[in-house]
């Protein structure tokens, strides 16, 4: 891929979205995980990690499609930034996002989520309805003493799916 001055590498793009999705990850998966503790402490920052490696990883995506770069610059809406993707990539995106939703371990985590954190809230498990609620995730969350918190979207799995996106695009990038 040649790469045009001034323009974005979007083979940097995908490695620095990865260290945010990898401590995204960590902070998750920790051993402690299950704790109510650990859930407290940690909640939050998963989520705007996620939806920070979500956005990057989507603008990764707007790059190797060609988009320039002022077309998403200043945008954080995971929604927006979705909806700028070409067709078939944002068919591919939620065909994952389908197979990853029914998964019988995330249906698990979804229906212990919605009764416990999201007290009885439905948490939408289709791609759209779930995009347009955790779209803004990542601004709302970061301040989230100034506002009502509202966390009911499935995001956090998001990131895993757009590099999955990425790397069968790129099987090199591949780590």
């Amino acid at each position: 891929m040649t790469q045009a001055p001034g323009s974005l590498d979007p083979k940097l793009m995908f490695d620095h979205a990865q260290k945010f999705q990898w401590s995204q990850e960590y902070l998750r998966h920790k051993d402690r995980a299950t704790t109510a503790e650990h859930v407290k402490m940690c909640g939050d920052p998963c989520f705007v990690l996620s939806a920070l490696a979500s956005e990057l990883f989507i603008k990764c995506l707007l790059v190797i499609e060609g988009k320039p770069k002022k077309e998403f610059a200043k945008v954080h809406d995971l929604y927006q930034l979705f909806s700028k993707l070409t067709p078939p990539i944002q068919d591919r995106i939620k065909g994952l996002w389908d197979q990853q939703v029914w998964a019988q371990g995330t249906r698990d985590f979804i229906d212990y989520a919605q009764n416990t954190i999201a007290k009885g809230t439905p948490i939408p498990r289709n791609f759209a309805s779930a995009l347009k609620l955790g779209a803004n995730t990542f601004v709302d969350l970061r301040y989230v003493y100034e506002k009502p918190r509202n966390i009911n979207n499935l995001i956090v799995d998001l990131p895993l799916i757009l590099r999955r996106v990425i790397v069968e695009i790129y099987p090199q990038w591949k780590s």
